[in-house]
């Protein structure tokens, strides 16, 4: 909740095409909606409180539906959780930088295209950084382990 006012600058920094400094902007969003325009998405950022919930869900789905025998395992599991978890609040995290950036839905011939337009590569970025994560943490659990002993 009190990061959400850097969360709307960070997108409306983002989003602007032009070489202009952060208090510039919040001077504009506070002149165009007031102090509420720092808090436009509060109610989408606490909604995508869900994203870790729904991959650990689908991770420890996951972990007892398939016997797992190693590391790579573990994070092609996790890697699938977090595409599940991708897929399932996508339209959560485009409307929040749409609320975010003051930008209306264009007109689209398909609601479901323009929530997901873009997915792909976010499934792509989450899936690489959830392998990459979990690789790296079982391998240094391994690790950590026979120092112990």
């Amino acid at each position: 909740m009190l990061t959400t006012p850097l969360w709307v600058l960070v997108t409306h920094k983002q989003l602007t095409e032009k070489q202009v400094g952060v208090m510039r902007i919040a001077i504009s969003i506070y002149n165009e909606r007031g102090i509420g325009g720092f808090f436009d998405s509060l109610s989408m950022n606490l909604l995508m409180c869900i994203f870790p919930v729904v991959r650990q869900v689908s991770l420890d789905l996951v972990l007892r539906l398939y016997v797992i025998d190693d590391q790579s395992q573990v994070a092609v599991a996790a890697s699938l959780s977090s595409i599940i978890a991708t897929v399932v609040t996508y339209p959560l995290q485009k409307a929040r930088v749409m609320l975010q950036s003051g930008e209306t839905p264009p007109k689209v011939s398909s609601i479901w295209h323009y929530l997901y337009d873009g997915v792909t590569f976010k499934v792509l970025d989450t899936c690489l950084k959830t392998f990459i994560l979990f690789l790296v943490k079982e391998h240094s659990s391994s690790i950590l382990c026979v120092l112990e002993v």
